[in-house]
């Protein structure tokens, strides 16, 4: 797992998951002003990647040098997780195992899906936009969805989700082109301020 924050932590925290040593993926949400849904050029403080709240423990602590907002991303502030995916390039290769799969094409909904055990009290929290939903396939866990919205409080209600499955192939071909763009040198390095 991984948090990443615009700002200094414990503000403005999003999830997200390693899926290259190289590469973040999360919600397009966390990376956009709450406002006029436009890209901004935030500032991240930090991103710890293996960071887990439940389990403490080590992590790694790496900054963003480039973003990429899913072209599809809608500009209305009632989104409803339409394409709600982004790419974050780290500024240098994180030793940690990136832990997800992409799914195949075929295992997709149409951009987004509500999932959940509210019974159980399984769900995200509030504010846990951008961390995974996993599904335990049998060859590895594998990203089927981002969080978009979480409901109010924790495990009360089925969340949605951006289908990673829809965007898979953008997913791998923007991380080559990222990984490749950087290694070229046409990337800048990470914003500060």
């Amino acid at each position: 797992m991984v948090a990443s924050g615009v700002h200094q932590p414990p503000h403005a925290l999003s999830g997200g998951a390693l899926v290259h040593e190289r590469v973040v993926m999360m919600a397009a949400n966390c990376l956009l002003d709450d406002m006029d849904w436009a890209p901004e050029n935030k500032v991240f403080a930090e991103i710890r990647i293996g960071l887990d709240k439940n389990e403490g423990g080590q992590y790694e602590v790496r900054h963003a040098k480039w973003a990429v907002v899913h072209p599809g991303m809608t500009s209305s502030w009632n989104f409803m997780g339409v394409s709600d995916i982004a790419l974050v390039l780290l500024d240098r290769p994180s030793t940690m195992r990136p832990l997800l799969h992409l799914p195949p094409e075929w295992f997709k909904w149409d951009w987004q899906f509500c999932a959940g055990r509210p019974s159980k009290g399984v769900n995200p929290c509030s504010g846990d936009n951008g961390f995974p939903l996993i599904w335990k396939g049998p060859t590895g866990d594998v990203a089927v969805g981002v969080t978009t919205r979480s409901g109010a409080g924790c495990g009360g209600w089925p969340n949605v989700y951006a289908d990673v499955a829809v965007a898979s192939n953008w997913i791998r071909n923007t991380i080559q082109w990222m990984v490749h763009e950087d290694a070229a040198g046409r990337i800048p390095g990470p914003a500060t301020g």
